[in-house]
């Protein structure tokens, strides 16, 4: 199977999150949970504790102090919150971004054998991190002498089964703009109308002032030439020509479309799916050269919430304010960092996570040869399983 774009290749991933323990201790050497210490209730700072089979945690060990409070790392991160092994999770996320658009749900529990709630909620979340790791700029496109083709489409449509039956699907319209440059930068967004008021809010939004704005003859275009922002606004009329005589064309805007639609199945077309799957092509294309590393950036960056402290457990975020970028700094570090194999007794909330056997990965696009490579490996080591149960 060929990986691009940064991913490792199946076999290298499978050693490397083989079990939830290893998978820990990669993340924990990656950055992922190197966040600042809290302090306990008595204002003491905590410390960074790794028990042995379970998910990393603050603690205070200062004697006589507030009984051994604690806090679980993972609270403020993007794996906070999951009661699935580690080694599970970065499997999900693997297959995510080695399907593209292509990967569906049901090839990615075949991966996993997770149960389809937990696959989608894991991808709900890594949406999420997309769009907290996007910045202004990403979508801010064009500049002086710079082409941007704009277009408008509809994704979906309302469709009802012949004998009047079945689900009603309305569709959405996404507006968009491409750079004509070689990194082809884009925005793209979901709009209730086509109106000029609406486009141009949204072009002046997302475009730089100076470019040279191509589109069709659609009227909702027409008040680009009165803004401020010095935009050259040029227009091909499509019922005529595709190219105007002197070169004028959105061709560039209209092939993304057609790579979207192929990539995002008609299910997805509606005004609740449609903003994610933009997200997810627009977080793509930034990191189209390495997106593994991108989506591991984005894992020490993008915080999933405040740590919450002992002494204000009830205090939570809303949704919509529990994805912040905090990348206009560096990660903070541990101030204190104390590396101890707990084998104390745990709270239930501390065995919420147990690690479970790594069952050999079985990608949804490995040739047939691969497959039986797979499951001659897992019978091997069902076989030295059984082994060392004996002795």
């Amino acid at each position: 199977m060929h990986i691009d774009q940064g991913l490792p290749d199946i076999w290298t991933f499978t050693k490397t999150f083989a079990d939830h323990q290893k998978t820990l201790k990669w993340l924990v050497d990656e950055g992922v949970f190197s966040i600042s210490a809290p302090n306990c209730p008595n204002g003491n700072q905590m410390c960074a504790i790794f028990p042995s089979r379970k998910m990393p945690l603050w603690r205070c060990r200062h004697r006589n102090c507030c009984g051994a409070k604690s806090i679980s790392m993972q609270n403020s991160s993007f794996f906070g919150s999951k009661k699935v092994p580690l080694h599970k999770i970065m499997m999900v996320i693997y297959f995510f971004l080695a399907s593209g658009f292509n990967g569906t749900n049901k090839q990615i529990i075949e991966s996993t054998k997770l149960a389809p709630n937990t696959i989608t909620s894991i991808i709900d979340d890594i949406y999420l991190l997309m769009e907290g790791d996007l910045k202004l700029e990403d979508m801010t496109i064009g500049g002086p002498g710079i082409v941007v083709e704009v277009d408008e489409s509809k994704f979906g449509k309302r469709k009802v089964s012949k004998n009047g039956k079945g689900k009603k699907v309305d569709g959405v319209w996404v507006v968009g703009g491409v750079e004509r440059t070689p990194e082809r930068r884009c925005f793209l967004a979901t709009v209730p109308n086509r109106t000029a008021e609406t486009l141009t809010n949204l072009l002046t939004a997302y475009i730089a002032p100076g470019s040279i704005i191509h589109t069709d003859c659609w009227k909702g275009y027409n008040q680009l030439e009165n803004q401020d922002e010095d935009y050259i606004h040029k227009t091909v009329n499509h019922s005529v020509e595709f190219i105007s005589s002197d070169g004028i064309h959105a061709n560039t805007i209209e092939g993304t479309w057609n790579g979207i639609k192929i990539r995002v199945g008609t299910r997805y077309r509606t005004e609740k799916q449609m903003p994610s799957k933009l997200v997810k092509f627009i977080w793509r294309r930034k990191h189209s050269s390495n997106l593994w590393q991108a989506f591991i950036t984005a894992l020490k960056e993008v915080s999933f919430g405040d740590i919450t402290s002992p002494t204000n457990s009830s205090t939570s975020n809303n949704n919509e304010n529990n994805t912040s970028n905090t990348s206009d700094g560096p990660v903070p570090q541990f101030t204190q960092v104390v590396l101890i194999e707990d084998n104390s007794s745990t709270t239930e909330e501390e065995n919420a996570i147990e690690p479970e056997p790594s069952p050999l990965l079985h990608h949804p696009h490995l040739q047939k040869v691969m497959m039986m490579i797979i499951k001659i490996l897992h019978l091997i080591n069902n076989k030295r399983e059984e082994e060392t149960i004996k002795e």
